[in-house]
């Protein structure tokens, strides 16, 4: 019996970490935050680690709160989920997600005390009307914005702010940095059926499965016409376009094959390779711009 419960413990533990928080997912915008703010000249590597850790934990605690306002597709789309399984009460699930985003808020301070008033308020605000009030979630717009800045851009807007180097330059480059972490809608395309079936309206289900998804691969292949421009615009080498060579082919294997996927569920198995894309972006410009200083 005892060897049985702590069977059970383990996997409700394994559900909370994958299922729940799903740390696998927090992997791009990690590494965007070490990477942004060590190329706006961050110095101190405790500085680094901190906004990143605060990254992470406001990034899991979102979507321990997006489980709360999203059991119904769930059931549809991620029926394996603690939450929807009921394994975890409402109430825990909302201590869970309030004591991990103030941990993060605490460490954002401990960076700097603006940063972690603007996330205290204004992020706060960003991941509620995400999933709660408005919902952005269930419109069109706001759903593929949320997907497509939250790998990049978001992680360079907190480096900007802590490094006060936010100028009209700077509000390009979370346009460029926006689409470059487009290939993230790839998840709306794959949770199509669920979102349709609880009257979600994401961008996908307005499009359709075939037109969504020939959208995403539009939208995978999108940075490759934008990568000879990103050394002007955060003023690094040219060096830059040759490590950009295998991202580009990256993309173009991702997207080709995305534009064979017959239906939205198979989508998943691509879900690494956009991370990973994301990070590799991320990495690509702060190690070009390091390296050519």
């Amino acid at each position: 019996m005892l060897q049985q419960h702590r069977r059970v413990e383990k996997r409700l533990i394994v559900g909370l970490i994958f299922g729940t928080l799903r740390v696998q997912r927090t992997f791009p915008t990690v590494v965007a935050s070490a990477a942004f703010l060590f190329m706006l000249g961050e110095n101190h590597a405790w500085r680094i680690v901190a906004f990143s850790l605060s990254t992470f934990l406001f990034h899991i605690s979102a979507s321990a709160f997006n489980d709360l306002s999203d059991i119904r597709a769930d059931m549809f789309n991620a029926p394996e989920r603690p939450f929807v399984q009921g394994k975890i009460s409402k109430k825990a699930l909302a201590t869970l997600a309030s004591t991990l985003f103030s941990l993060g808020v605490a460490l954002a301070s401990i960076v700097d005390l603006f940063y972690g008033f603007l996330s205290a308020t204004l992020g706060l605000l960003y991941v509620l009307l995400y999933s709660f009030f408005v919902p952005m979630k269930n419109n069109p717009l706001g759903s593929f914005l949320y997907l497509s800045a939250s790998g990049l851009a978001v992680p360079f807007t907190g480096a900007t702010i802590i490094g006060r180097s936010i100028d009209v330059d700077t509000l390009v480059s979370i346009m460029v940095l926006t689409l470059l972490g487009a290939c993230a809608t790839i998840s709306a395309v794959k949770d199509i059926d669920g979102d349709a079936a609880v009257g979600k309206n994401t961008f996908a289900v307005t499009l359709g499965f075939r037109t969504a998804r020939m959208l995403v691969s539009g939208l995978i292949l999108l940075p490759v016409t934008l990568y000879p421009f990103v050394p002007v615009l955060f003023n690094i080498s040219s060096s830059y376009l040759q490590a950009s060579l295998l991202l580009g082919v990256s993309r173009f294997i991702l997207a080709w094959r995305i534009s064979l996927c017959a239906l939205p569920h198979a989508l998943g198995r691509y879900s690494p390779a956009y991370r990973v894309l994301i990070a590799g972006d991320a990495a690509s410009i702060a190690l070009t711009a390091t390296l050519g200083t």
